[in-house]
């Protein structure tokens, strides 16, 4: 396989992957939306309850594919105090604008009184929300801007913001894991010891997520002898195997909550490099991937109507099992209209703007 057949068997890979871990999310918050309303008995209520939290399989994803990426496309570039500014300037632009959108239909929405009629939204809360800073209501349990999903926005903007800053310094690039991974280490050891007396930012500093980013970075890296590794047919089948035992983990009752951590992080790695070695067939997949970030940022509007739909009629379980399935789908056509009539827009009006076309269609 030659250089450009590999660059775009891995755009597909990973755009796959991003696919994945968004229908994961989606799938996450409508079965909490379910189990919110509705308690089901026996082993299929046990499995529900504990299947909700896939979602964080999709979230690990994301912040690994998002440690892969960069590394992917500055790598191979001068680094500099012009490509610091590019570089950081490209996320913003690829960041914001479209978040920015679907925050101010939630706001507006709510303003409106149809949505989240019993929350109440401070002007400081709208404000670190659209600026995504860490912010969190009373008791910093979790970062929760207006938009939910944001909060994971904020660890990328934090991630983009250091390696930018290496990328100015002319980091050497094979110590670049290294010095982020320590940064990281200290970022958390600061927060976990409430360094900065600020409650919402000291529980953003002291989460492990941060080491999501490396894991990536450190996949780019090593991934010949990732691809090496699966080169044996048997590779497939123990990758398949870890897979199916870190889904039975999730799934069924028994295990601690540590356990679960453990193995969402495992699946969440174990799926990252099975479809890096082996994913580069999955053009259709990677359409959905594409608009991945649209989904991401749009699918809570349909879920929440799930939600007003458990929550208000006495359906029978098999209806709202079907209405579930039936969100999950609406959430994907209404995240794919929205990157190809907003996000693709958007994007290709700034590029016009500020610069050229991104060559990779998974920048």
């Amino acid at each position: 396989m030659n250089n450009s057949q590999s660059s775009v068997s891995k755009s597909y890979s990973i755009q796959a992957l991003r696919a994945i871990a968004a229908l994961f999310v989606v799938c996450d918050h409508t079965i909490t939306q379910f189990n919110i309303y509705h308690h089901v008995p026996g082993l299929t209520g046990a499995v529900l309850d504990n299947i909700q939290g896939v979602g964080t399989v999709g979230v690990y994803i994301f912040f690994i594919v998002s440690g892969y990426i960069m590394s992917f496309t500055t790598f191979n570039k001068k680094w500099d105090k012009d490509q610091a500014f590019l570089f950081m300037k490209k996320r913003v632009l690829r960041i914001y604008p479209t978040y920015w959108i679907w925050l101010t239909i939630l706001i507006v929405f709510w303003l409106s009184g149809l949505v989240l009629k019993q929350h109440d939204y401070s002007l400081t809360k709208m404000i670190t929300s659209y600026l995504l800073l860490p912010y969190s209501d009373s008791t910093p349990n979790k970062i929760n801007p207006v938009l939910g999903q944001g909060w994971t926005l904020i660890y990328e903007v934090f991630y983009y913001l250091l390696f930018a800053i290496l990328i100015f310094l002319n980091t050497p690039k094979k110590h670049a894991i290294f010095i982020l991974a320590l940064i990281f280490g200290v970022v958390v050891f600061m927060g976990k010891n409430s360094a900065t007396t600020i409650p919402a930012l000291d529980f953003f500093m002291a989460s492990p997520i941060f080491y999501f980013f490396i894991a990536g970075m450190a996949l780019y890296t090593w991934q010949a002898a990732i691809l090496r590794f699966y080169s044996e047919l048997s590779v497939i089948y123990l990758a398949v195997s870890i897979c199916i035992l870190c889904f039975y983990i999730l799934a069924f009752s028994g295990f601690t909550q540590e356990y679960k951590e453990i193995a969402m992080a495992l699946l969440s790695l174990v799926l990252f490099t099975l479809f890096l070695a082996k994913g580069g067939n999955c053009k259709k997949l990677s359409v959905l991937g594409d608009a991945s970030y649209s989904l991401y940022l749009s699918h809570g509007f349909v879920v929440m109507g799930y939600g007003v739909l458990c929550k208000t009629f006495s359906f029978s379980m098999l209806t709202l099992f079907i209405a579930g399935i039936l969100t999950v789908l609406m959430s994907v056509l209404i995240g794919l209209l929205s990157y190809y009539l907003v996000e693709k827009k958007i994007q290709f009006v700034i590029n016009g703007k500020f610069m050229t076309p991104a060559r990779n269609g998974f920048v």
